[in-house]
């Protein structure tokens, strides 16, 4: 399964040197479909075991993210040097930003995996749940 933030931009795209829109990428982890739901509805689960390591895990995901981010276009706005332009070293700069930018890509997908962990987890737990015991998780909010 490959990491899929909803309504986010693909971090391999962005890698890769798509055009994309830069707005539409999740460097925060509220403006995720994920975040959303986690800091709003999902709060009614909060009480529920394994909840809150769901939210270092999103966090870590968004760090790495921004990390990326910064490595593909922080450096975007500035005006190349005299001596970069005359030697090519931003051209060599970008495609080593590329590459770090891609081992950055596989912690991605490691910690996409740790929070899909998480929510299997958290889903099988309310799968065995009566109605009676989830309710008092979700009354607790």
């Amino acid at each position: 399964m490959r990491l899929r933030i909803a309504g986010a931009q693909c971090p391999l795209c962005l890698i890769e040197g798509i055009e994309l829109d830069k707005s539409q990428v999740p460097v925060n982890g509220t403006e995720c479909a994920f975040g959303q739901w986690y800091y709003g509805d999902g709060q009614q689960l909060r009480k529920m075991p394994g909840f809150q390591e769901l939210e270092a895990a999103h966090d870590a995901l968004h760090t790495t993210y921004r990390q990326i981010f910064v490595l593909l276009f922080g450096k975007t706005e500035k005006t190349p040097s005299f001596f970069s332009r005359l030697f090519g070293t931003s051209a060599n700069d970008s495609e080593e930003n590329k590459e770090k930018a891609l081992e950055k890509y596989k912690v991605l997908e490691r910690q996409s995996s740790v929070i899909r962990n998480h929510l299997i987890q958290l889903e099988n737990m309310i799968d065995v749940m009566g109605e009676e015991q989830l309710s008092r998780y979700i009354s607790e909010h």
